[in-house]
């Protein structure tokens, strides 16, 4: 008899904003570099190849893949941010709440006080649900505290809840880091 093995195939993907890397450097792609590795290693397949990730000028890039229609539940970002929406250019290019669609799974926000408030993850459809959740932060972030963050966050990623992956995180770089949605979840991509 031959056995059916069954696979992961939700995907998410990553975004860096050109302004971010403009402005900063290096910083943006190397926090993203952790948070990829993380979603990685909570089997969500790369919607743009392993270790990948895409660094864009274009809302419309980000915008496309929140709105496909598919298996993409998982969504990576580095950017500026501010209560209520992530900046992606100039401050005129945001991606506001109510352009979000979608029933997203895992979220993680590298961007200044994005998650000041619920506005985002209710967006994405994290709060309320068991096995979702958006990681993100609620203040202004300096970004060697951000990369702390991502850093510890990825190395322990697999090996407890959510609640206590963040928690750990915050105490080994000060950042101010919030989990909206089921922090008891451990974060794994679904079936």
């Amino acid at each position: 008899m031959a056995s059916s093995v069954s696979a992961k195939t939700y995907h998410f993907g990553a975004f860096v904003s050109q302004e971010t890397v403009t402005q900063m450097g290096s910083w943006p792609t190397s926090t993203m570099y952790y948070m990829v590795s993380a979603m990685q290693k909570l089997e969500y397949n790369n919607y743009h190849g392993t270790n990948n990730y895409n660094v864009t000028s274009s809302k419309q890039d980000v915008m496309n893949y929140i709105g496909l229609n598919g298996k993409n539940y998982g969504l990576a970002i580095v950017s500026h941010g501010a209560p209520n929406y992530l900046q992606w250019v100039g401050g005129q290019d945001n991606i506001y709440g109510s352009e979000i669609t979608g029933n997203w799974h895992l979220v993680l926000l590298n961007a200044c006080s994005a998650c000041t408030n619920n506005t985002l993850p209710n967006a994405f459809k994290t709060v309320g649900y068991s096995h979702r959740a958006t990681v993100g932060f609620n203040d202004d972030l300096y970004v060697d505290d951000a990369l702390e963050f991502w850093q510890a966050f990825d190395s322990v990623i697999c090996s407890t809840d959510l609640n206590t992956v963040v928690n750990y995180s915050i105490e080994m770089s000060r950042a101010p880091a919030v989990l909206w949605g089921d922090g008891s979840w451990n974060g794994y991509a679904w079936y």
